[in-house]
């Protein structure tokens, strides 16, 4: 099997990887500080092909890899996939100020280099238009030029680099 994304969730490190049709389950493995791979979860069911790993810090970056088993026997682990664990941002304020502005305010997450702010007339973001604010926090963010008296979503996402990639 092979890894095929890792990405950040609500509740941790979301790890997908591709089916083995031969597979009864599959072996999730993270590399610790040491640099050995140490198993974090066994999926039971050969039809999942994703596990979402709890038990991680803001911050910090991960490896992973995943082996499909049959009985007692482990198949080779998959290509590595890396990333940062980057906690969700929260929205402390969002606010209608004066006529065709939203002010939007976050919490500080001391990890992350920005946030991408996404807003939109519509539910499914289609059409969404995106700012990039930098800095651990936005204080006081204004969102101008929309219309007065039209519901907006907006949407705020954390962001970092590490070296050349960008999580």
């Amino acid at each position: 099997t092979k890894v095929t994304s890792v990405s950040n969730s609500t509740s941790g490190v979301l790890i997908k990887w591709n089916r083995d049709k031969k597979a009864n389950g599959y072996l999730v493995y993270r590399k610790n500080d040491s640099g050995h791979w140490i198993k974090i979860g066994k999926v039971k069911e050969s039809k999942t092909t994703s596990f979402t790993d709890k038990d991680v810090v803001n911050g910090t970056k991960y490896q992973y890899t995943v082996a499909a088993y049959k009985g007692k026997k482990t198949g080779k682990k998959s290509s590595e996939a890396a990333i940062v664990r980057i906690s969700r941002p929260k929205i402390k304020s969002i606010k209608t100020a004066p006529a065709g502005t939203i002010k939007l305010g976050t919490g500080n997450n001391s990890k992350v280099i920005g946030y991408k702010i996404k807003y939109s007339k519509k539910k499914n973001f289609k059409n969404a238009k995106t700012v990039t604010v930098k800095g651990t926090k936005v204080r006081a963010y204004q969102i101008t030029g929309l219309t007065w008296g039209k519901k907006y979503y907006v949407k705020v996402r954390s962001y970092l680099k590490d070296g050349d990639e960008k999580y």
